[in-house]
């Protein structure tokens, strides 16, 4: 499995808990998603879906319900999958956020590992060249 071929695209889903991420992976065309109900988070592991054209990955909230759960270890453990599935190329960033002041901090935290997904796709002019990056509030 690898996005390397240009007429494949490859979404990475990332965000707080809770707003979306695995029901959007449906919309894609993925099977078997659980999604979950409650402000508890469903996802546990980074998953990689098959979907018509390409790939779907879905992510646990970042910012999680659970305490234990710590967003660089999750942000680290994106990148293993996606080299475990010989991901290399990108070509949607789902970034699903809910605007709330009090998780500023976070925001920032997660605007930064997207902006580490996407200096490898940002041409001379600092455009992004082969990257979509589209915000989805809820």
């Amino acid at each position: 499995m690898s996005c390397a071929s240009s007429s494949q695209r490859c979404i990475l889903a990332v965000g707080n808990t809770g707003n979306g991420k695995s029901f959007t992976a449906t919309i894609f065309g993925a099977q078997n998603v659980k999604i979950g109900h409650t402000t508890k988070s469903e996802t546990q592991t980074i998953t990689v879906y098959d979907i018509k054209g390409g790939f779907y990955i879905d992510t646990p909230g970042l910012d999680d319900s659970d305490e234990d759960k710590n967003d660089d270890e999750t942000v680290r453990l994106i990148y293993l999958k996606m080299v475990e599935k010989g991901i290399r190329n990108l070509t949607t960033i789902l970034w699903f956020v809910m605007p709330d002041a009090r998780a500023k901090g976070s925001y920032k935290r997660q605007a930064r590992f997207i902006e580490s997904l996407a200096k490898y796709h940002i041409g001379k002019n600092r455009n992004f060249t082969g990257l979509d990056i589209n915000l989805r509030t809820t």
